[in-house]
C-alpha cells in the first residue's frame, strides 16, 4: 500500500487525531487506529471496513459497526473548552459521534447523540449534554447527499458553535453538565432515542478522520482545516 500522508492542519492542543488517510494512523487493516498527535488511538469494532478511495476512509455498513474512542478521554466538566471535527459521507440518517454510559452503543442509561444526520437529512449537533434534548443546532443544508462534508463543533464558556464545510451555521448557549460516571464515545454509532428526528443509530457511509482539541478553534482555524483537507474529497 502506498504511504499516505497527512494534511496540514491546526495542531496546537490536539488531544486525539486519527486519520484513515495516514498510514501511521491506520495501515488499511487491523483493529487499531493509532493517534497521530497526542498518542491516543481508537479501536475498530464489528467489522468496520476501509477503502483507499479519497486517500482512505473507514467504511460503515449500517449494521453494528463502530469505532470506540478511549473511555472518558478528556476532562468533561462545565469549564473545559474543546473542538470536535470530522469528515463524513452518507446518503442516509445515522450517528457520527455518540456519547453514552453504555459499554457498547445502545446500552447506556445516559446518552447524548453528539453529532448525527437526522431523518430529514440535516446534521444536528449537541456536544455534549446541555440540560435538554432540544438544546442542539441543526443545519439548514441537507448532508444525506453521498457527498463528503466536514462538521466541526467548538465549545468555550457557554458558547457552542457549529460549522459545516468550514462555515458557521449556528451558535447556541449551552451550559455543560459535569460528568461523574464513565462515558463512552463512538464514531458511527450511539444511542439516540428521544432526540429530535433521531433516525438510524448506526451509520451507513464513511468517516475519514476525527480530531479533538482541548481548546475552541477560531473560525479562521476551522476554515484552515477545511481548506487543508478538502482536496482529498473532490
Amino acid at each position: 500500500m502506498a504511504n499516505r500522508v497527512g494534511p496540514r492542519i491546526a495542531s496546537k492542543d490536539v488531544l486525539l487525531y486519527i486519520d484513515a488517510s495516514v498510514s501511521r494512523s491506520y495501515s488499511g487493516s487491523g483493529l487499531t487506529s493509532f493517534g497521530l498527535i497526542g498518542g491516543i488511538g481508537a479501536t475498530l469494532v464489528n467489522g468496520v471496513g476501509f477503502t483507499t478511495s479519497n486517500n482512505g476512509s473507514f467504511v460503515y455498513d449500517g449494521s453494528d459497526d463502530y469505532i470506540r474512542l478511549p473511555t472518558t478521554f478528556f476532562n468533561h466538566d462545565s469549564g473545559t473548552p474543546f473542538t470536535v471535527s470530522l469528515w463524513f459521507k452518507t446518503s442516509l440518517s445515522g450517528m457520527l459521534l455518540g456519547q453514552e454510559t453504555g459499554v457498547t452503543p445502545g446500552t447506556g442509561g445516559g446518552w447524548v447523540p453528539a453529532i448525527y444526520v437526522d431523518s430529514n437529512g440535516k446534521v444536528r449537533t449537541s456536544c455534549f449534554w446541555g440540560g435538554t434534548v432540544t438544546n442542539q443546532s441543526v443545519s439548514s443544508l441537507s448532508v444525506n447527499d453521498n457527498v463528503w462534508h466536514q462538521i466541526a463543533v467548538t465549545f468555550e464558556s457557554t458558547s457552542h458553535k457549529s460549522y459545516l464545510d468550514g462555515i458557521l451555521f449556528d451558535t447556541i448557549t449551552k451550559t455543560q453538565a459535569s460528568y461523574t460516571a464513565p462515558y463512552y464515545y463512538y464514531l458511527g454509532s450511539g444511542k439516540n432515542a428521544s432526540w429530535t428526528n433521531a433516525g438510524n443509530m448506526t451509520l451507513t457511509g464513511n468517516i475519514s478522520n476525527f480530531i479533538f482539541y482541548t481548546r475552541a478553534l477560531s473560525a479562521s482555524e476551522i476554515f484552515q482545516n477545511y481548506n487543508s483537507t478538502k482536496g482529498r474529497y473532490s
